[in-house]
């Protein structure tokens, strides 16, 4: 088959016609991958990613997504509930007051705190591009300081006084470290399910914060960082004392996911090999040890295969070995397949 210039980079990207992808589905319409689950194991996928929506058939294309590494763990602090005179207000993992949502239904009344950087968990896009806005907003800052000393320096005469504050900021703005935004987390139990909010402008006002289910039984999802376009998913393990924030911290599960099983009906070209299959989004790649995947999340990954009987796993990931089919994971796999 010819590939024109014009179908690039959609021929380069999804070579249907090559693989005869186009013509095994014009003669076989229905078999696009429909009743499927495909286990994606790799760095996590976007869940607005367009083509990650729905299957051909109107089935959410993502089953669940599920964070093996425990990048985006919170570790709960004990329940506290709120005192009687401020009902709404509780004090956070980061230490600020924290002014919860009224709308919001806590039967038990017990709310579980707890904090997150949002550096750990987020691709090093929008932690690189947020860390020099942040350090732009900081010198800006220091500099007004600078600025605002000398000037008293010279009205009033101070000279020795002032000069120690330029030199103490000069010291400040050279030892400057940015930990990052750090997040509040706030998770109860609504009677039905454990819900759990996010307050990702570090204001400690949850007032008009939604709070979020697992994605699993609600579909929800929630975004990080409006500006980086940076969405999350959530779970909850060990009764609610551990919330799961799950974030795609690199592109390269999108990007697999897609040519699996892209569902994009505006855009034909873009679809993938089976449109009708829904994917089981599984996070391997560990943002600790460089997107490297480790024993126990891999271990994490098969318990999942298992327990959402799915029925093709692909792991386009990896690095060479000494060895093969020897580790735990590989006997574990083969559990799985029997």
């Amino acid at each position: 088959m010819e590939v024109k210039a014009s179908d690039y980079p959609s021929a380069g990207m999804l070579p249907k016609g090559l693989t005869q992808v186009d013509e095994f589905l014009s003669k076989n319409p229905t078999f696009d991958g429909r009743d499927t689950v495909v286990a994606i194991l790799d760095t996590g996928i976007d869940p607005a990613a367009i083509g990650m929506q729905t299957t051909s058939t109107g089935k959410p294309k993502v089953v669940d997504f599920i964070d093996c590494t425990g990048i985006g763990d919170v570790q709960m602090e004990p329940a506290q509930k709120c005192s009687d005179k401020n009902p709404l207000e509780l004090v956070g993992a980061s230490g600020r007051t924290l002014k919860l949502n009224p709308n919001w239904k806590n039967p038990s009344g017990d709310w579980y705190v707890g904090s997150k950087s949002l550096y750990s968990i987020a691709p090093a896009e929008v932690t690189g591009e947020l860390g020099k806005e942040r350090r732009m907003l900081h010198t800006e800052k220091h500099e007004a300081m600078q600025l605002s000393i000398a000037k008293h320096q010279q009205q009033h005469g101070d000279g020795d006084y002032s000069s120690a504050k330029i030199e103490a900021l000069d010291n400040l703005k050279r030892l400057y470290q940015d930990c990052g935004p750090l997040l509040d987390c706030v998770v109860f139990h609504d009677g039905n399910q454990w819900l759990a909010a996010i307050d990702t402008e570090e204001s400690g006002d949850f007032a008009e914060i939604p709070a979020m289910g697992a994605y699993k039984s609600t579909g929800d999802v929630g975004m990080l960082c409006k500006r980086h376009l940076l969405y999350y998913t959530v779970n909850f393990y060990d009764n609610g004392k551990i919330l799961s924030i799950v974030t795609p911290p690199h592109i390269h599960s999108t990007h697999v996911s897609g040519i699996a099983a892209a569902f994009d009906p505006e855009e034909p070209v873009y679809m993938g090999i089976a449109p009708g299959a829904q994917i089981l989004s599984l996070s391997v790649g560990d943002k600790r040890t460089g997107m490297m995947e480790t024993g126990i999340g891999l271990i994490r990954a098969v318990n999942a295969i298992i327990e959402y009987n799915v029925d093709v796993a692909n792991m386009s990931y990896g690095e060479p070995s000494s060895t093969s089919n020897e580790a735990r994971v590989d006997r574990l796999l083969t559990v799985a397949e029997a």
